[in-house]
């Protein structure tokens, strides 16, 4: 009995200090007829204090992305405040189906992450239409 104790006050400890940082959604999709397809993610501060927050891209095996492009890499989120920062998907050819990772931490503690999954798909033509968006 007292380890279930032990076990549900450390699970509740990590759950609160995972808590304090996190993003909105658990994954976003899009579709484009573009080379690049942007998104909005929406960094989560739930602390009581300002935290310094990095964004960075990964691909679906956790290795370093250099399609993943984020405007703003490094942010300052506030107490109990919610920040929106544009990512882009980049070099999508027509027909490619492409899933990255777009992962928050803090800047001084990089160990603990939290990300959000991206799938994007680019069409070579509108889907239902015979015509290529390019008019060719």
């Amino acid at each position: 009995m007292r380890f279930l104790v032990a076990c549900a006050l450390l699970l509740s400890s990590l759950s609160a200090w995972a808590g304090g940082i996190g993003m909105g959604h658990q994954a976003l999709t899009g579709e484009t007829l573009y080379d690049k397809r942007a998104f909005y993610l929406v960094l989560m501060n739930r602390t009581q204090t300002a935290r310094k927050l990095k964004v960075t891209g990964l691909n679906a095996d956790y290795s370093p992305s250099s399609r993943l492009k984020v405007k703003t890499p490094a942010v300052v989120v506030g107490p109990n405040r919610n920040r929106r920062v544009l990512v882009f998907v980049d070099g999508l050819v027509p027909g490619e189906r492409l899933e990255q990772l777009a992962c928050v931490s803090e800047k001084k503690n990089k160990a603990f992450r939290v990300c959000t999954q991206l799938k994007v798909v680019r069409h070579d033509r509108l889907p239902g239409r015979g015509a290529s968006h390019s008019g060719q």
